[in-house]
């Protein structure tokens, strides 16, 4: 069991599936973290694999700390992408890293963890 802030998760095979790592700021507004707790629930509902790290520390810590779990996407909700109405989605191993709108996140995200699973499963091949 891992724990992020408030939010806690069981990754007993976190390795093997395509994870998924919001990083809410430190700094937002109640709206941009409702918005992120909305897109975390979401996710959730869909069987995807979420790591939600509400913590209060830096977001290079946070992106350091996904980085040794392994998580291979990062979709990151600041106020400075709030305020364009945009998240940042991103790969871990830097394959991508995308300026979605905020209705077009959740999709996207779908999109790209599809994305990412049929390229595992083709290697397997």
């Amino acid at each position: 069991m891992l724990t992020a802030g408030k939010h806690k998760y069981k990754c007993k095979q976190c390795f093997a599936k395509v994870t998924l790592d919001i990083f809410p700021q430190p700094y937002m507004t109640v709206t941009q973290n409702e918005y992120a707790e909305k897109l975390y629930e979401s996710l959730l509902k869909q069987n995807v694999e979420v790591i939600y790290d509400d913590r209060q520390i830096s977001a290079g810590v946070m992106f350091s700390d996904a980085d040794l779990v392994g998580a291979p996407i990062r979709v990151v909700v600041s106020p400075r992408n709030m305020k364009e109405n945009i998240v940042e989605i991103a790969a871990r191993d830097k394959s991508f890293a995308l300026k979605t709108p905020l209705d077009e996140a959740e999709k996207t995200i779908i999109a790209k963890i599809a994305e990412l699973k049929k390229a595992i499963a083709d290697k397997v091949k």
